[in-house]
């Protein structure tokens, strides 16, 4: 069988398809390079909390508060609820959201390619790939604009411009890239004009049914945004088109925009994220070094240049719309209430990426036609007589030279980001920064996760009262979205089971640890710190999450009462101390409570054989929400002695009673029924 020779058509296509593999593999493994050291805080957990929700079947018609301007349509959350689907471990839908950016790199590459030659696309796609904050975002799980939707939504908008190439699906991308975009981030409607004008162009060849199949999600997504704003007088959409989420603080012009715009397409102002750590991170980068930032700045704001002289000159509409996808949402936010940042402008980078590879073609283009041409591996002036020829000037030289800016451009970008994310592993960047890296929080959780008997639950310790807008409450939901898990408050006391219990200690609950050899006599059958590396002692205890596998604890003893609502008293101890009588509680649940229910505990300290009470205190101890039947709840507290107390010996009087209700009934060892027990003494 004879092997066709490759045709010049089909070598093309496999160099196209060979620096299309090449920028993948670029872009995804910078993007998936140490996801345990992404950043994580309250904004980049709640979105993920929000999405774990949908899959319980609330579908919210808004997404998490943003202080840009305030609630956002939910567009994100569901798309980040399609990565759970998948599977819930943390790292993995950190990877899903870096994946889509990597998708967004390939949209890059293609419509470059399709719309503006080969060369666009790979120069495109492979600054996009490489850029230190694409990268950084990428891998974000916060609410901000995503550039796959503007990946998506340039794709349609050129189709439109080229009939022959597609337009009867370039009208759905078109809508259906805007409806991510202003969906997932209000945002999105700078983007309208654009958009508008696009619609305009292509009107000859738009039919009615695509029209609707475009944008019936933006419809109705904007249909159920628009209620719910209705029931908050609209406050989001006036806050928007105000400029301000604060009505307070007037609006203002300035060129934020531009700058952050302009950053946004290099490494510019990671340092910002550096927080209390800015000296350390710039000691490690070389000063003389960081003309190459503002290099990129000019890059790009030349092919913007560039960009409008061809569009004007050739008439392109789709050089146009590109250059306008940049400069319209840019322009729109010079006039600005609160502060400006890099996250309100990482939707414009594929727009700016496209505008420096058209840049960089058209003058390569303009060089190669020029009268300057290359023949034989030499200089040689066209059109002149004989062989007016350089001698030492060789092709290779040529192209070198041509190059050399981008290639410098694109090695800096790589260097920049490996430092940085070599940075956040060596450095608390919490304070100023963007929060804690996850590896510590990842690390614990993952080792509770692996020890987690198939009967029981996870039990996350965090200083502060479990709450939907605690951040360690959040973090513990997403983390251990997996696996069965409870949170409480380390004061409340401790859970024990018939099994070995896995238990995570975040940072500020550390001393929760200590107490358990003391205050609760236990041994932990494991216990594994989880700091973050190479950083001082004093500083562990802000990062370091702890896991703790608790042993089985399985007490055989007569209960000495039973409440009605399924708790036994199986034992109480008291003990005197100088100011105060300190109170131990073990209980056990033989059945789950009502839901939505909080039992409280009232404790009397009183003088032995009498009711004279010295002193008393009422909780809730362990919350009633979290109790799970076979628990051992032990509980400690302390009653406090007035100065003038009588000698001991004391005695305890309990009871339980439902919030705001009547007390429960006890039933003794004896059989006998009441509403109180008194139990132990204090000598």
């Amino acid at each position: 069988m004879r092997i066709k020779p490759l045709t010049q058509a089909s070598n093309k296509k496999i160099l196209i398809l060979g620096a299309w593999l090449l920028v993948l593999l670029v872009a995804a493994t910078l993007r998936l390079r140490d996801l345990a050291w992404v950043q994580i805080g309250y904004d980049e957990l709640i979105s993920l909390k929000l999405a774990l929700d949908v899959l319980q079947g609330q579908w919210p018609a808004h997404a998490a508060y943003s202080g840009s301007v305030a609630n956002h349509p939910p567009v994100y959350v569901y798309v980040m609820a399609l990565g759970y689907l998948i599977s819930k471990d943390f790292l993995w839908i950190v990877a899903y959201h870096a994946l889509l950016d990597v998708a967004s790199v390939t949209l890059t590459f293609y419509a470059g390619w399709r719309y503006f030659g080969a060369r666009v696309g790979f120069v495109a796609a492979l600054l996009y790939a490489v850029a230190p904050w694409p990268i950084e975002f990428a891998r974000h799980t916060w609410l901000t604009p995503q550039p796959i939707f503007t990946s998506i939504m340039l794709l349609g908008m050129l189709s439109i411009t080229r009939p022959n190439l597609g337009h009867k699906y370039g009208i759905v991308l078109l809508g259906w890239g805007f409806t991510g975009l202003i969906g997932s981030h209000l945002s999105g409607i700078y983007f309208l004009p654009v958009l508008l004008l696009a619609l305009w162009m292509g009107r000859q060849q738009i039919r009615p049914f695509t029209l609707l199949s475009a944008f019936a999600p933006l419809i109705i997504i904007a249909l159920a945004y628009l209620n719910f704003d209705r029931s908050q007088d609209f406050k989001n959409i006036s806050a928007l088109f105000t400029a301000s989420g604060v009505a307070d603080r007037p609006a203002q012009f300035d060129l934020d925009a531009f700058k952050f715009a302009l950053a946004n397409t290099g490494g510019w102002h990671l340092s910002d994220i550096t927080g209390e750590r800015f000296g350390e991170w710039v000691a490690q980068v070389p000063t003389w070094l960081a003309w190459i930032d503002i290099a990129q700045i000019g890059l790009v704001t030349l092919s913007l240049f560039i960009c409008a002289w061809l569009a004007f000159r050739q008439r392109s509409a789709a050089i146009l719309l590109v250059l306008l996808t940049w400069l319209v949402p840019v322009s729109l936010q010079l006039r600005h209430a609160i502060p400006l940042g890099p996250a309100y402008f990482i939707a414009h980078v594929p727009a700016a990426f496209l505008l420096v590879g058209i840049a960089i073609n058209a003058v390569q283009c303009k060089v190669q036609s020029s009268k300057w041409q290359v023949a034989s591996g030499r200089w040689q002036v066209a059109g002149g007589k004989g062989s007016n020829v350089f001698a030492i000037c060789p092709c290779y030289l040529l192209l070198a030279t041509c190059h050399l800016p981008l290639c410098t451009i694109l090695a800096w970008h790589i260097f920049t980001w490996v430092r940085f994310n070599d940075f956040v592993q060596r450095y608390d960047t919490t304070l100023g920064g963007y929060g804690t890296p996850a590896y510590s929080a990842y690390q614990a959780t993952r080792a509770a996760r692996q020890a987690t008997p198939a009967d029981t639950w996870v039990v996350f310790v965090t200083q502060e009262p479990p709450s939907p807008y605690n951040l360690q409450t959040v973090l513990a939901d997403v983390m251990l979205a997996d696996v069965p898990h409870r949170i409480m408050h380390p004061a409340d006391g401790l859970i024990l089971r018939q099994s070995t219990l896995p238990y995570v200690l975040a940072p500020d609950a550390f001393g929760y640890a200590n107490d358990l050899p003391t205050r609760w006599q236990m041994s932990p059958l494991a216990q594994s710190h989880h700091p973050l590396r190479n950083l001082p002692q004093a500083s562990e205890k802000n990062t370091g999450y702890t896991f703790v596998n608790l042993p089985a604890y399985a007490p055989n003893s007569p209960p000495i009462a039973k409440f009605s609502n399924g708790i036994e008293l199986l034992k109480a101890d008291l003990t005197r101390q100088p100011k105060q009588v300190r109170v131990g509680l073990t209980l056990r649940v033989t059945q789950a409570p009502p839901p939505n229910t909080q039992f409280q505990w009232f404790n009397h300290l009183l003088l032995a054989n009498t009711d004279r009470m010295i002193g008393q205190t009422d909780g809730s101890g362990i919350k009633t929400t979290i109790w799970r039947p076979g628990d051992v709840l032990r509980q400690s507290f302390d009653i406090n002695l007035p100065a003038d107390a009588p000698p001991p010996p004391y005695q305890l009087r309990l009871g339980s009673y439902l919030l705001n209700g009547p007390r429960l009934q006890v039933t003794l060892a004896d059989g006998r029924t009441d509403d109180k027990i008194g139990v132990g003494e204090a000598k």
